[in-house]
C-alpha cells in the first residue's frame, strides 16, 4: 500500500451535505464516512507521519484533500473489516487491518504468475532491472582541459602498471583519479543500471564479465576512464521473486479497484473542506 491504502484507484467522493441524524459534526470534523468520523487530530497524526518521508510534498490544499478523501476509503474498507472480525482496540493499528484484510479478500483469488510470464517481463524490463556496481579511474578531465587527449596516454600507462601488477587499482585512484567526488571512496560508484550512466560508460562496464575485471580506456565526455567490475545484479535468479509479487500485485490491483468502487457507490460520504483549509502541515 502506499501512502495509506496503496493508490489504486481514482477517488471519487460522493457528498451528501446537512445529514440530520447520525454522528455529532463540528470544527474538528474533516470528514462524515457513513457513521464514522474523519476528526482533525486523526488526520493531523497521518499528514505528521508522511511529511517525514523524503520528497513528499504536502504544500498543495488539493494533496490533504485527496489524502482526505483515501482516508475515506480506508475506513470503509476497515469497517467492513471490522464487521467480519477483523478487530482491533488501537487506531494505530488500522492500517494493518486494513491491508490484512485485503490481502486476505483478494490474495487468493488471483493466479500465480507463472514462470513463463515472469521471464517474459524480465526480457522486456531487463535493462531497467539489471545493474552493475564498479569503481573507475577518471583521467584528462575535459572540462577545463586545453589538452585533454593527454589523459589518454596517461589512462594507458595506468592500465597497464595494474594489469603488470605494479599498482593496485585502489591505489591508482588515490594517485590519479580527477573525480574528487569519488576519491575517497576509491572510485566506487554504487550499483547502477545502464540508463543511470552515459552510454559509452554503461556499454564499457555491462562488458565486464566477473568480478574484479579491468575495462579498458573509455572515452567519454567527461575523460577518460578505467572502470572495474565489483558487483553484479544481472540474470533472472536476481528478479525472480520481485517480478513474481509485483505480477500478482497488479492482478489483485483490478480486483481492489473494483471493491473499492462497490464501496463508494454504496456510501454516504461528506468532506468538511472548509475544515481541512485550518489544517498545518509540519516538518
Amino acid at each position: 500500500m502506499n501512502s495509506i491504502i496503496q493508490r489504486t484507484a481514482s477517488i471519487t467522493i460522493l457528498c451528501f451535505l446537512g445529514c440530520s441524524s447520525g454522528p455529532k459534526v463540528d470544527q474538528n470534523t474533516l470528514a462524515v464516512v457513513n457513521q464514522d468520523l474523519i476528526t482533525k487530530a486523526q488526520f493531523q497524526r497521518q499528514i505528521d507521519k508522511m511529511a517525514q518521508t523524503p520528497g513528499m510534498n504536502l504544500s498543495s490544499q488539493d494533496t490533504l484533500l485527496e489524502i482526505l478523501k483515501e482516508m475515506a476509503v480506508e475506513m470503509l474498507v476497515y469497517r467492513e473489516a471490522v464487521d467480519k472480525g477483523y478487530i482491533d482496540s488501537n487506531l494505530e493499528l488500522r492500517h494493518a487491518v486494513v491491508k490484512a484484510y485485503l490481502n486476505d479478500r483478494f490474495g487468493s483469488l488471483v493466479s500465480q504468475p507463472t514462470d513463463e510470464e515472469i521471464e517474459a517481463l524480465f526480457i522486456k524490463d531487463k535493462n531497467k532491472l539489471e545493474k552493475v556496481r564498479a569503481s573507475h579511474i577518471l583521467l584528462g578531465l575535459k572540462r577545463g582541459n586545453p589538452n585533454p587527449e593527454e589523459g589518454l596516454q596517461q589512462a594507458q600507462k595506468v592500465r597497464k602498471d595494474i594489469l603488470q601488477g605494479n599498482l593496485s587499482f585502489e591505489e591508482a585512484v588515490s594517485k590519479y583519479s580527477q573525480d574528487l567526488a569519488t576519491v575517497e571512496s576509491l572510485g566506487d560508484l554504487g550499483y547502477f543500471s545502464r540508463a543511470q550512466m552515459v552510454p559509452e560508460f554503461a556499454q564499457a562496464a555491462f562488458e565486464l564479465k566477473k568480478l574484479g575485471d579491468l575495462s579498458p580506456v573509455v572515452e567519454t565526455q567527461f575523460g577518460f576512464h578505467l572502470i572495474k567490475l565489483t558487483g553484479d545484479l544481472r540474470g533472472l535468479e536476481h528478479f525472480k521473486n520481485q517480478i513474481r509479487v509485483n505480477l500478482k500485485r497488479s492482478r489483485v490491483k483490478s480486483r481492489v479497484d473494483q471493491y473499492f468502487n462497490e464501496l463508494k457507490a454504496e456510501a454516504t460520504v461528506e468532506i468538511l473542506e472548509q475544515n481541512l483549509r485550518e489544517i498545518e502541515v509540519r516538518k
